[in-house]
């Protein structure tokens, strides 16, 4: 991933929520670090081969995410799940 194909991607589509009126592609909850968190966890498991489309349980149950969530976040090892369970509650993806 570069910022080539990340601007790309974001040129696909229109996030302005006054066009759309559509909001819930993202929630006021989500802070900054998380959402980082959750996006470095979903690289390292499809650098490291995993397959894709996955599912919350392939990220979380990575050796990757357990380790770094107690490093970064100093909290218990279901933490990671409690913070994607937060993250994606609004939007209904698990």
């Amino acid at each position: 991933m570069n910022n080539n194909l990340v601007s790309r991607f974001l040129e696909e589509r229109n996030y302005d929520v006054r066009i759309s009126g559509n909001g819930r592609w993202i929630d006021q909850k989500c802070a900054f670090d998380a959402v980082c968190f959750v996006a470095d966890c979903i690289m390292d498991y499809i650098q490291s081969g995993g397959s894709q489309p996955f599912q919350s349980p392939n990220i979380w149950k990575s050796e990757y995410a357990i380790t770094n969530v107690q490093n970064i976040f100093a909290n218990p090892t279901h933490c990671a799940e409690l913070l994607w369970m937060n993250i994606t509650s609004s939007s209904g993806n698990q």
